[in-house]
């Protein structure tokens, strides 16, 4: 054989088994390098719970899962910059539900059919086992963004559902001395109250006591006066609006109406009561007050009050109950695992949903902190452990609407915010403060659209 064609054979035989090395080594390096699925939202109690589920889905999934979070304003912003640039460097958003009505007529989030397996849907039966009340409020929207007829479709699953609740201080309620001087006073016995007229009468007796205040009560901006407000005005008023559902949008106002201007005389006798700076009050101050021990009850977001479950193991600090607020009605809010559009991995961010969801996992998160959206976590063993889950359990089986969600939602905490605050200021009346509210809404909304 010619030297030329050795050579040239040994060549050729060369670059066979190089090239067959090459993607021999491209394989093995693509086997080993696992998918990572990015989790981004606020820095709360609810994602680092979920966080803790992170070894175990990696190990189980061959996942990988980074978890950023971020402060609540912080947490809106960065995750908007993401869905606008469209690099979908978030694959999974955890967001309160009135982002929802954004990202959705935006074209941000995908659906769930779009995103999750029919089967792994159906086999695991997601849905069936959540409060439907708090799956519709965080996770549904229109189909048609742009048409308010059209029927809702499902963008997403709930990672909590919210609620307040009523905590009570239990070393107040069991004084012998003050059990006796109510009793003397009203004929009844000193209970947690169990509707609005209670709460007040309650409140009223334990300020007359010396160093002790009735209520504590969230008076500032920044949403914490709206969504308490919403409490009494759904629960004694005619609320906010004629809707089911928090997204809907475009619906009739109810807010100037003589029911609420009684409402708002009851928050104004309720907030002589109440400790603090009324006005400076939110859900950590509100906290930090109930926790010294001298006020007898609050209406608390039902994510800030683990800390006071965790009180009774402690002589020093004072021990609280935990019920659903007073009337037949709690408000519903939370927020849903919504899956970017955008995202590189979407078949693996959705089986984190999944997992997450599962009802093992919600039972381990609940004492954690999470105020899980699934009713079958909340077993006996878990309500036994945690002193606050029959309250919250109970509270999410009779939730409804109260808390504004749609397109128009800051426009109607803003306007009730500052008029209200006027109205506790004695700068207008409760029905100047109720009709210039509904009147700054109409405007902006009509301007809006």
């Amino acid at each position: 054989m010619p030297a030329i064609m050795r050579w040239k054979i040994i060549v050729g035989i060369g670059l066979i088994l190089g090239v067959g090395f090459i993607g021999y080594t491209m394989i093995t390096e693509r086997s080993t390098l696992k998918e990572t699925v990015v989790i981004f939202g606020e820095d709360s109690s609810n994602l680092k719970a979920y966080s803790s589920l992170k070894d175990e889905f990696t190990a189980k999934n061959g996942i990988e899962l980074k978890f950023e979070g971020a402060t609540f304003e912080q947490s809106i912003q960065k995750a908007d910059a993401d869905f606008r640039n469209g690099k979908g460097d978030y694959d999974i958003v955890l967001q309160y539900n009135f982002s929802l009505a954004p990202y959705v007529r935006n074209n941000y989030v995908a659906e769930i059919s779009e995103a999750f397996s029919p089967t792994d849907l159906k086999n695991l039966r997601v849905n069936e086992d959540m409060f439907e009340n708090a799956l519709r409020e965080t996770s549904f929207y229109y189909s048609n963004p742009q048409d308010t007829n059209s029927a809702p479709k499902q963008f997403g699953f709930p990672f909590a559902a919210n609620t307040m609740l009523l905590v009570y201080n239990k070393d107040l309620f069991e004084k012998a001395d003050l059990r006796q001087k109510f009793k003397e006073h009203t004929g009844k016995d000193l209970t947690p109250p169990t509707d609005w007229n209670d709460y007040l009468a309650i409140a009223e007796f334990f300020t007359k006591q010396p160093d002790l205040n009735g209520v504590s009560m969230q008076g500032a901006t920044d949403g914490w006066l709206y969504y308490e407000l919403a409490n009494y005005l759904f629960g004694m008023g005619t609320g906010t609006s004629d809707k089911r559902y928090g997204w809907e949008e475009d619906k009739p106002l109810t807010i100037n109406t003589p029911r609420n201007a009684e409402v708002l005389r009851y928050v104004k006798r309720l907030k002589a009561t109440s400790s603090g700076d009324f006005f400076t009050v939110g859900a950590s101050q509100q906290q930090e007050i109930m926790l010294q021990g001298k006020t007898a009850m609050a209406l608390m977001w039902s994510d800030y009050v683990q800390p006071l479950a965790a009180t009774s193991t402690n002589k020093n600090l004072p021990r609280f109950g935990f019920a659903p607020v007073p009337g037949r009605v709690s408000g519903l809010a939370g927020g849903a695992f919504y899956i970017n559009r955008k995202s590189r991995h979407m078949h693996a961010a959705s089986q984190f949903v999944l997992f997450a969801l599962a009802p093992e996992n919600q039972k381990k998160l609940i004492e954690k902190g999470l105020c899980s959206p699934l009713k079958t976590a909340y077993t006996d063993d878990v309500i036994a452990r945690v002193p606050y889950a029959r309250a919250l359990r109970d509270s999410l089986e009779r939730g409804v609407f109260m808390f504004e969600a749609g397109t128009d939602a800051e426009i109607i905490n803003s306007a009730l915010t500052t008029y209200v605050q006027k109205f506790i200021r004695g700068e207008i009346s409760e029905t100047e403060a109720l009709k210039k509210a509904e009147q700054e809404i109409l405007t902006k909304r009509a301007k809006n659209r």
